[in-house]
């Protein structure tokens, strides 16, 4: 694998759950639900959270995977990336300082704090706040401060913070520490098509997103149909049934019921092309 890669994998595989802010997202409707509640003196419909959907979760992402990995989530041209990590950084933290006093921001903060140092690093800050460090090195905070203290400290404290020669050396030596990569060229690679599974008739025919009527999309064995609004819903319904039916037009434009006689992979824009 190359750097990259090597990074890619182990956010996918262990790293991406832990710098989810979906949870956090959540606490700031509920919160914001109980203000409007109480402010207005009567109980208010809540606020529609569909915060999965929030372009916040993408945003604190990509932050989470530069402070962690000194790389890009996503490709991002090498002449906007210094502005990009910048901005990104700075456009979280507007979002922290606008959220409800009542929430939790524990892992949001860490994201921004954890980028912050990192781009300190980068971009020639003089020090770094020991909080950065200690997420840089995977370390808890009262152990970096402890090395920060005492005759024999081993980082030096200049008003509480780290010369940054002093937290490079440091953080050379510490094992799940990465040094930056995203100032150097070719390290994303292209990435490759989604693709879906999805079942296919014995006539070609295959379950795909254009099936979609008024209520949804019908499923099930003709007498225990059920409609789902969403398709993702649907398919993973359907992945769960012994023999997945579901309704499609015929070429008269009937409606009629067919069965998955396997099932096939296609690319997710393909998929979504098909009428």
């Amino acid at each position: 694998m190359t750097p990259y890669e090597l990074r890619l994998n182990e956010w996918n595989h262990v790293e991406a759950r832990h710098w989810d802010v979906t949870a956090w997202l959540r606490e700031c409707v509920d919160a914001q639900n109980t203000f409007l509640a109480l402010a207005a003196g009567d109980p208010l419909p809540a606020v529609n959270d569909h915060v999965e959907a929030w372009e916040a979760n993408d945003l604190f992402r990509n932050v989470a995977f530069y402070g962690r990995y000194g790389a890009m989530l996503q490709p991002i041209p090498m002449a906007a990336r210094r502005d990009w990590i910048s901005e990104n950084i700075s456009n979280a933290q507007l979002i922290v300082d606008a959220a409800p006093r009542a929430s939790g921001d524990g892992v949001a903060m860490e994201i921004i704090a954890m980028a912050a140092g990192r781009w300190g690093l980068d971009n020639g800050s003089e020090y770094i706040d020991p909080t950065a460090l200690s997420l840089l090195g995977n370390l808890s905070s009262g152990r970096v401060r402890n090395l920060m203290a005492g005759r024999d400290a081993q980082l030096k404290s200049v008003n509480g913070k780290v010369p940054s020669a002093d937290a490079e050396q440091w953080l050379a030596n510490r094992p799940g520490y990465w040094p930056s990569i995203w100032h150097e060229e070719d390290r994303i690679p292209q990435q490759s098509p989604k693709q879906v599974h999805v079942p296919c008739a014995s006539d070609g025919s295959v379950f795909h997103p254009g099936l979609r009527r008024r209520n949804g999309f019908t499923i099930g064995p003709k007498g225990s149909e059920m409609t789902l609004g969403d398709f993702d819903e649907a398919l993973q319904a359907l992945s769960q049934m012994s023999e997945p039916r579901w309704r499609r037009p015929n070429e008269s434009g009937n409606w009629g019921i067919v069965r998955a006689t396997s099932w096939v992979a296609m690319e997710e824009s393909d998929l979504r092309s098909l009428k």
